[in-house]
């Protein structure tokens, strides 16, 4: 029989122990069974859970990938306690239904201003992924028919760095992959790839890549509220992230309360085998910030660097990376804390990356966020079974200089899994009280990933 563990390790020995729900780092026993919603679940078309969100009355969305070849991807709606929102969409979930296309993945649900929440997902078109759609939602769940087409915004992959965006009844283009993009939240868990700046207006990356010079460039797109391009946004409605003649991604991405935009990643320069983290500040209307660590891009690159997600302080501006290095081998989770003009912070860590070898097998920080106190909470996935593999959930609480708050689980990080299972991490959302809401799913440990159930697990604080 499979059982659910939350494991604490130090010093390379795992302890199992006794989950104490008075302190924060443990699974919250008001939530579900335990502090664990396990799927699938009686009345739920889908149980692959890809993507969580806390909202307003301290309620909880799951996004799901579709649950049968070209048929809807599904987000439910859970109470406080983990029991199923009948009031919300049909009996508790919303299908997300396209017209002329199919949702092929979900990749994040993201919160907007006004109480409504957008759905991110790749779709298809004669069996092919062409592209992202953005899914508008009310709070309620139905899908806000003033943006996009009918409440949609279709990104498609081979336009996305032209001037003028791909409208339905376009011509396509005659050579269907020479250029393509990705979106960046594809990857399990990876940090942010959408957010809304205060005036409605969003910000979405991802990454293109070009078959003939055989490198990736990072892409930062504006839209307006109504899903538009928006043209002031770098005179044409995207910017694309280009230096050292590196081939690059863009992983994460914050807006600052100012509309200053951050994008993070990864990027390759000409040195074999080697890869390094940046970030780069755009202004409000897609530049390049220049009062911004010189108007360089910020790099990280020692061996091997990864920059996943981006968090910023409200009141100073202080910026926290969160990612992966691998200064002596297996990654490790790595933060990078900087000042609003893009130097290092002394108070944290000295002033130097901080990289966190919490378990030999090693950590990717995949979220981040960054607290009024400066303290920062972030989210990833470990390894108990595999170097450097994907099948533990590691969730973490640093003191605002740099030093693993103990209060936390008692040792300052906690780990999810399932004995018998890979355990993928998918997403990351904090509620209001700052409790830490995680989704991922589960797979056979030695079947080549089949899928056998979902998870949401809510931790204390």
């Amino acid at each position: 029989m499979n059982t659910t563990f939350v494991r604490i390790c130090l010093e390379g020995l795992d302890v199992n122990t006794r989950l104490k729900f008075e302190n924060a780092g443990t699974l919250d026993p008001a939530f579900a069974d335990a502090g664990l919603l396990s799927f699938p679940v009686n009345g739920l078309p889908g149980f692959d859970a890809a993507a969580v969100l806390a909202v307003s009355g301290k309620k909880t969305l799951v996004g799901f990938y579709p649950s049968v070849i070209y048929g809807p991807a599904t987000v439910a709606r859970f109470h406080e306690d983990g029991a199923l929102d009948t009031d919300f969409g049909k009996e508790g979930v919303v299908e997300i239904a396209l017209e002329n296309a199919t949702m092929a993945h979900v990749l994040t649900l993201s919160p907007l201003n006004d109480g409504a929440w957008l759905l991110q997902g790749t779709y298809e078109q004669e069996g092919y992924v062409e592209g992202i759609a953005l899914v508008r939602c009310l709070p309620d769940g139905q899908q806000d028919q003033s943006f996009g087409e009918k409440g949609v915004r279709y990104l498609r992959f081979d336009q996305m760095d032209k001037p003028e965006p791909y409208e339905p009844g376009n011509a396509k283009p005659a050579l269907r992959h020479v250029q393509r993009a990705f979106s960046s939240g594809a990857a399990a868990g990876s940090g942010m790839s959408m957010v809304e700046q205060s005036d409605g207006k969003l910000v979405v990356i991802f990454h293109v890549y070009n078959d003939e010079s055989e490198k990736s460039r990072g892409i930062v797109l504006g839209l307006n509220a109504d899903g538009s391009s928006d043209k002031t946004f770098n005179d044409h409605g995207f910017a694309l992230i280009d230096f050292d003649n590196s081939s690059n991604h863009a992983l994460g991405v914050a807006v600052q309360s100012d509309g200053k935009i951050l994008v993070c990643g990864r990027y390759h320069d000409q040195t074999p085998g080697l890869q390094g983290g940046y970030l780069v500040r755009f202004n409000a209307f897609g530049r390049i910030d220049t009062t911004f660590n010189g108007g360089e891009v910020f790099k990280l690159k020692t061996r091997y660097e990864e920059f996943n997600a981006v968090s910023v302080r409200e009141s100073d501006g202080l910026i926290v990376v969160a990612g992966a290095a691998a200064p002596q081998g297996a990654l490790q989770g790595a933060l990078v804390v900087l000042n609003a003009n893009g130097s290092y912070n002394l108070f944290f860590n000295q002033g130097k990356p901080l990289y966190s070898p919490l378990l030999k097998s090693g950590i990717h920080w995949k979220n981040c966020v960054v607290q009024t106190d400066g303290s920062i909470v972030v989210g990833g996935h470990g390894s108990g079974a595999y170097i450097n593999g994907s099948d533990l959930y590691v969730a973490a609480r640093f003191l605002a200089d740099g030093s693993l708050d103990k209060a936390f689980n008692n040792v300052g990080f906690a780990i999810f899994g399932v004995e018998g299972k890979q355990c993928y991490y998918k997403s990351m959302s904090l509620m209001d009280d700052g409790r830490i809401i995680a989704c991922g799913y589960q797979a056979l440990e030695y079947g080549w990933g089949l899928v056998t159930g979902g998870w949401v697990i809510r931790f204390l604080v």
